[in-house]
């Protein structure tokens, strides 16, 4: 380690301190744009490893957690920023939840969900999924079920449906957890169990029958875990013909156990299996309805497995039919079993049971297919796009056209591309040079012993605007000299237009000016 990186890391360590929640983001950006002997990679590295050890320094005190989490904060807003490796993040967190025992892991837990969105996930994810599988071996799955099912939440909104992590793509088994159970059981611990047995005949009475519970029942119950631990066991033929055993042997223990009828109602399912192999317990065990739902439910998920066609299965691990039809019996007595021992004609485990298994059955045979997207890509149109013509409204030299429907208004738009041309049009500074000749048949129409009618006047088709006359008039230094005998609604109008007309200037020849008198 050069001289400059150890200088420029205390420099960095000081700059942070043991108060990590005083120190601002543009404060660090300026203190990494201010270190000069090191390249930028290299300051990065530098403010990585400032940013790690002083979160180790801060977790030896447990008083200072405030300031740990502001310090992973900090880190993330600087990672946004570019300050610090993207990585740094998941660093200090994965830091933060190994070396905290699982009640402080589990509080601090909520600060990851709060932070880590989807957009700085692409750069920890591995970082972040093995701290999260760290994390969960760690959980007991009976006593920390809810922080269990966080974990699995927070993991399934970070990554997507198809993530080959998530899949267990290969069909593995756990065959890590042990159950352990003794394999030469005290006879005396056992209890034999008394219960009522109906015939098919309706009319005679239900009969009492004894059922044994023995070291033999024991040891074909439990051994049943272990096959169901690892069911490419059953493919084998000792493996088969021991799994054959032992699952007749419990079906028809818990064929011959009636349960009391009715019973409460169910409120929540909040109980967790937790197999407890003492021999003073199985006779209680065969009369729990949870337990032997659970016991029930593992052996139709096995049934589905050794039937169902996995990629990854070898050439071996088949069955015949006359194993297929093992197997298809014994489910049926199960999905019977469990419709009888149901609390109430109310009670939905049967069909829960078959909607799941139907669930696996197509979750199956989406990983069989290679596990394609489930983002469907839009289809391609077949119809063919409407060619766009060239817009008819245009000239050939580009100066567009307007329709309205009528030519006024047609001339009047076309003028001018847009209104800011049409204020500036030279044309609107029209001023006529002689009044006397503008306005000669005006005032001739206007006379009324001209008699022309009102239709066939000039001003009636508008060839005068009333509107701009005086505009027109204002900006004439000519002056019109007339003679009207009587005057008219439409003089009194002219009169008042040409009103305003200024007097002519000093320079001006006067024997071209003269006074309008109507």
């Amino acid at each position: 380690m050069s001289n400059e990186f150890t200088a420029s890391l205390k420099v960095v360590q000081n700059f942070l301190g043991d108060c990590p929640s005083n120190v601002s983001l543009a404060a660090l950006k300026n203190l990494s744009d201010s270190i000069k002997v090191l390249n930028p990679d290299q300051t990065k590295a530098v403010i990585d490893l400032a940013f790690r050890e002083r979160t180790l320094a801060l977790l030896y005190n447990n008083e200072l957690m405030s300031e740990v989490r502001s310090l992973l904060q900090l880190s993330v807003s600087s990672a946004v920023e570019g300050i610090c490796s993207a990585s740094t993040p998941f660093l200090l967190i994965s830091d933060l939840i190994n070396t905290k025992p699982i009640a402080e892991a589990e509080e601090n837990f909520q600060f990851l969900e709060d932070t880590i969105k989807a957009s700085l996930f692409g750069s920890g994810r591995n970082i972040l999924l093995r701290m999260c599988n760290d994390l969960l071996r760690r959980l007991s799955k009976s006593q920390n079920t809810v922080f269990c099912g966080r974990i699995q939440l927070f993991l399934t909104s970070l990554f997507p449906l198809n993530e080959k992590s998530g899949l267990n793509f290969t069909s593995n088994f756990n065959i890590d957890k042990e159950v352990s159970y003794s394999n030469e059981p005290d006879e005396s611990l056992f209890h034999a169990l008394t219960t009522t047995k109906d015939d098919s005949d309706s009319t005679s009475k239900a009969q009492a029958c004894v059922t044994p519970v023995n070291a033999d029942l024991y040891r074909k119950f439990w051994k049943l875990q272990d096959l169901l631990k690892s069911p490419t066991i059953c493919y084998t033929r000792d493996g088969w013909l021991s799994f054959v055993e032992c699952s007749d042997c419990v079906i028809s223990t818990f064929q011959s156990i009636r349960l009391a009828p009715g019973g409460s109602e169910e409120s929540q399912w909040n109980e967790f299996t937790m197999y407890l192999t003492s021999e003073k317990l199985l006779d209680l065990q065969l009369m729990d309805r949870h337990f032997r739902r659970y016991i029930l439910t593992q052996l139709l998920i096995i049934f589905q497995y050794l039937t169902a066609q996995v990629k990854f299965k070898t050439e071996s691990q088949r069955l015949d039919e006359q194993q297929k039809q093992w197997i298809q019996k014994h489910e049926a007595t199960i999905f019977e079993l469990l419709r009888r021992d149901a609390v109430s004609k109310n009670d939905v485990t049967e069909p829960v049971i078959s909607h799941v298994l139907q669930r696996e059955a197509h979750w199956n045979d989406w990983k069989n297919q290679g596990c394609p997207s489930f983002i469907k890509e839009p289809e391609k149109s077949t119809l063919n796009p409407r060619k766009r013509r060239t817009n008819p409204l245009m000239e050939r030299s580009g100066k567009k056209l307007y329709r309205f429907g009528n030519p006024a208004l047609d001339e009047l738009w076309s003028m001018a591309p847009d209104n800011l041309e049409a204020c500036r049009d030279k044309r609107r500074l029209f001023a006529p040079s002689d009044l006397n000749e503008y306005f000669q048949d005006a005032i001739l129409e206007m006379d009324p012993n001209e008699k022309v009618e009102e239709q066939y006047k000039y001003s009636t088709v508008n060839k005068v605007n009333g509107a701009d006359t005086p505009q027109k008039v204002s900006q004439s230094s000519s002056k019109v000299q007339t003679e009207k005998p009587s005057p008219s609604p439409h003089q009194e109008s002219l009169k008042k237009s040409i009103a305003g007309v200024p007097k002519a200037s000093s320079n001006e020849n006067t024997s071209s000016s003269a006074h309008v008198v109507i």
